[in-house]
């Protein structure tokens, strides 16, 4: 299965949402402004700030295997604009870390354990 096929539904506190994949078959990493634009045509795109509170306030509620992935957001650090959150599973605290600068968009992301959140109907 091509990473751009990976789509994880799940639900959170009534709010359903999805991780999904964007690299080809074979692709090398991309930037984070066309990973952001290749998740956008379906379901609004990745999550902005709304959905990014709400799910961090939440994020104990996240489904078991999407801790083996970095969770994209579309909300931008308004203290550094280049950058957008992400969650990431910490093994070591057994919790869900909100993180910054994995996500810095020019630079090449497209790692097999990176997805984008997003809403879903």
């Amino acid at each position: 299965m091509a990473h751009k096929d990976i789509c994880i539904k799940f639900e959170v506190d009534g709010c359903h949402y999805e991780a999904v994949g964007f690299l080809d078959e074979g692709e090398s990493p991309i930037d984070g402004n066309t990973v952001l634009s290749r998740t956008a045509g379906k379901n609004g795109g990745a999550i902005g700030e709304k959905d990014y509170v709400f799910l961090s306030e939440h994020r104990s509620s996240f489904s078991e295997e999407l801790k083996e992935y970095h969770l994209i957001t579309g909300n931008h650090d308004p203290d550094a604009p280049s950058c957008v959150w992400f969650f990431v599973w910490d093994d070591t605290n057994g919790d869900w870390k909100l993180c910054r600068g994995l996500a810095y968009l020019p630079m090449p992301m497209g790692f097999e354990n990176v997805l984008v959140l997003r809403c879903c109907p």
